[in-house]
This record gives C-alpha cells, structure tokens and sequence, in this order.
C-alpha cells in the first residue's frame, strides 16, 4: 500500500500526478521489499551482513581498532539492507 499526499484535489486529479504515483507503486512492488522498516530485519541477517563487512575490511588491510566502526559504518549507510525496507518519508523532498 502506498500513500502520497499533496496540498490540494486539484492537483492530485491531474494525470501527472497520478501518474507518478502510479509509477512509484510499480517501483515499490518491483523491489520486493522484504521488511518494512530497518528494525524489523532479523539478527541473523544482520550478524551475517556485519560479519561479511568485517571480512571485507580486514582483507583491505584496515586495522583492528577501526574494524567495528568500519562495519558499524557499512551497516547503517548499506543500500543492500536498506533496499530491502519499504521507507516511509515525512515532509516535502
């Protein structure tokens, strides 16, 4: 389900209008997302994304003491697991 508002009617009966709503559900459905929000994807997931990421970073070399905020880092700027949330946006864009 998606929901888009707009500051009047008239705008929203426009065929632009539905038509970029129209094309933002289609995005939506196409992604597949497979959680709706951040919090709701399971800790195995998430143990197995950290442990890939500090994987990654220890064979780039980087030292240990950097390795948790490195990954820590990589979680919450990932677009793999923020891909798989529907995000909901308050507010004009």
């Amino acid at each position: 389900m998606l929901e888009v508002n707009c500051e009047s009617d008239f705008v929203a009966r426009t065929e632009g209008f539905r038509a970029l709503v129209h094309d933002l559900a289609l995005h939506i459905a196409f992604s597949n997302p497979r959680y709706i929000k951040p919090e709701d994807i399971p800790a195995d997931v998430l143990e197995a994304q950290r442990a890939a990421f500090r994987s990654e970073a220890i064979a780039t070399g980087k030292p240990e003491g950097v390795l948790d905020r490195i990954v820590q880092g990589k979680l919450n700027d990932n677009r793999l697991l923020l891909k798989n949330c529907k995000t909901r946006r308050r507010g004009p864009l």
